[in-house]
């Protein structure tokens, strides 16, 4: 077994950060350990709040160069040659902005400035706002998504917004990098005080060796066919703070060439 790594905040002021581990000792019980990450936690934070600052500020400037290149092409200012530059512009800003946009969401929520508002809500009409959404991008590829029966009636408590999200995310990679004609399917299980959501695909897999390495902030397996789709590794690393902000966790199992499923938990009391 393991060694098991958590973070702990005393409720006394709130300010002081550690890391508590529990490491197994074979035949003689285990060792709890306490780190003082309070210095770590701090340099983190001011790390992630400079980078905010520099994207909120990033986005003045990339409005202006989307919304004049906008203009140009409405108004026909521009001759027939550079309408493809114009496009190329429109195009790339596009990108950047759904980087920052990205970054921000993550930035925000590791920070712990993102309240988790959690309230009891039907998980059907959450599903079925989703599948809206990225049903047209699914029957592109001729791939199918099912979802579970029983969502209709199931009850979650759980911020919906960020529910929405990380289930959002979930589904749109399980449809980015699965072959066409495929099927993604949306598993639910509900008992013992947790709710899971499965993720199931039949795309390409992922190593063993890179299995915990997704969920890290820009991280981006070097394969044919990541590089064939536009990602910026930040979609999982924010599905795996939801989970954790809601006490909770994600998990993926998967086997190359067969497909991968992931598991995100969220206790449901």
């Amino acid at each position: 077994m393991e060694p098991a790594t958590r973070e702990f905040v005393p409720a006394l002021n709130g300010r002081s950060f550690y890391n508590l581990t529990l490491s197994p000792i074979a035949r003689a019980g285990a060792v709890l350990s306490l780190h003082d990450a309070t210095a770590q936690h701090e340099l983190n934070q001011a790390k992630s709040d400079m980078v905010s600052l520099i994207s909120h500020e990033l986005r003045t400037p990339l409005t202006s160069i989307r919304g004049y290149s906008d203009m140009l092409l409405k108004y026909n200012l521009v001759q027939e040659k550079g309408k493809d530059f114009l496009a190329t512009i429109i195009d790339e800003s596009g990108r950047l902005n759904q980087l920052i946009q990205s970054f921000l969401d993550i930035a925000y929520i590791e920070s712990g400035r993102q309240k988790i508002t959690k309230s009891e809500f039907d998980i059907g009409p959450l599903l079925k706002d989703m599948i809206s959404v990225l049903g047209p991008v699914a029957a592109e590829k001729q791939i199918a998504i099912e979802v579970p029966a029983d969502a209709a009636t199931t009850r979650v408590l759980a911020d919906r917004l960020l529910l929405y999200q990380a289930l959002t995310n979930l589904v749109t990679n399980a449809i980015k990098y699965s072959p066409p004609a495929t099927t993604v399917r949306i598993g639910m299980a509900n008992g013992n005080g947790r709710i899971r959501f499965q993720i199931s695909d039949q795309g390409f897999g992922i190593p063993i060796e890179e299995a915990s390495k997704i969920f890290e902030k820009f991280y981006r397996r070097a394969n044919k066919e990541t590089r064939e789709q536009s990602g910026f590794g930040l979609g999982l690393a924010f599905v795996k703070e939801v989970a954790i902000r809601h006490g909770g966790d994600i998990l993926v199992e998967s086997k190359v060439g067969k497909g991968s499923v992931f598991t995100l938990w969220i206790p449901n009391l």
